[in-house]
């Protein structure tokens, strides 16, 4: 692995880009005149991130917070940045806002994020300590080329992103070529594999890769374990597209051959997918429950009498 250009550490990625906490669950601090962040990790890293972003800040307060989409790993400790930084303004889509809004969402994000603490104190991930979810407000909502400026000439842009969730956004750097894209872009593993992450709709998710694709990109901030530097970062999005179409189609193949039977597709895919990865992966059960509901998606999407084995 280049270290130069596949990172997988804490630290500053490059000048003015930190990642904080932890690469299983990364914060992004982006130093201007208005500091910014970019997704809110894990509840388990709360101090993590709060101590790193002390030592960046330097007595400053960060000013915006941009959420990519409302998943408990990546709105986790939106609340404590808030409490900490009462001058913090909360971003992220109308979908984002109506979802943190709702009590069976917040009590499923502190149920999942308790569930992810136990795993990273199993897994003996560094600085991971019990801390609950606070929940948060979203408080200012934001749409497909909306344009937040940081200085004269520096700015973030939004895109919308659907696919991974309805209401997932990415933002873009254009003066420093950022891309911070959360899922929508696919997840990199240490290994080389990238893991395709559409949950609510294939086609939206491979519509908006494309769109990523046609960005001129110097680093893509991944939604975890890396960021991704130079040509590299370009090189991704273009095989994370490519993989997720011939994730489609291993699916509806096997569908095919399976007459619909979900359970059986599912557990080839995971023969292939999940069972050959090696080192810190994502939880077997959490894998599970995810590839159902994509495997249903792609089922439901192409027209099959979807069955089920015991």
């Amino acid at each position: 692995m280049d270290s130069k250009s596949v990172i997988n550490r804490a630290g500053e990625l490059v000048p003015g880009l930190h990642l904080l906490g932890h690469p299983v669950g990364p914060v992004y601090y982006l130093d201007s005149p208005q500091p910014v962040l970019f997704d809110s990790g894990f509840t388990a890293l709360a101090q993590a991130y709060l101590d790193d972003l002390a030592e960046v800040l330097l007595g400053r307060s960060p000013r915006f917070l941009f959420l990519t989409h409302s998943h408990y790993d990546h709105a986790g400790c939106a609340g404590w940045f808030r409490k900490t930084y009462p001058d913090l303004t909360v971003c992220a889509s109308l979908q984002a806002q109506a979802v943190l809004r709702r009590p069976n969402a917040t009590k499923l994000i502190s149920e999942l994020s308790r569930e992810a603490t136990g795993f990273f104190l199993r897994h003996g991930i560094p600085r991971a300590k019990e801390s609950e979810f606070l929940p948060i407000e979203v408080e200012k909502v934001l749409a497909d080329g909306d344009t937040v400026p940081l200085t004269d000439n520096l700015s973030v842009e939004v895109i919308a992103t659907p696919g991974h969730t309805r209401g997932c956004l990415s933002y873009y750097i254009p003066q420093r070529k950022m891309l911070f894209c959360g899922e929508a872009g696919g997840i990199r593993l240490h290994d080389g594999h990238i893991a395709t992450e559409f949950v609510a709709d294939y086609q939206a998710y491979e519509d908006s890769l494309r769109r990523l694709t046609e960005l001129d990109v110097e680093v893509v901030c991944q939604a975890h374990h890396l960021a991704l530097i130079g040509p590299t970062a370009r090189e991704f999005l273009r095989e994370s597209l490519q993989k997720a179409m011939e994730f489609k189609e291993m699916v509806l193949e096997f569908l095919a051959q399976d007459g619909g039977d979900v359970g059986r597709t599912v557990r080839r895919v995971k023969e292939i997918d999940w069972d050959p990865r090696t080192g810190f992966k994502q939880p077997l059960p959490a894998y599970m429950l995810n590839l159902e509901a994509r495997v249903k998606l792609l089922a439901k999407e192409a027209g099959f009498v979807i069955s089920k084995s015991n």
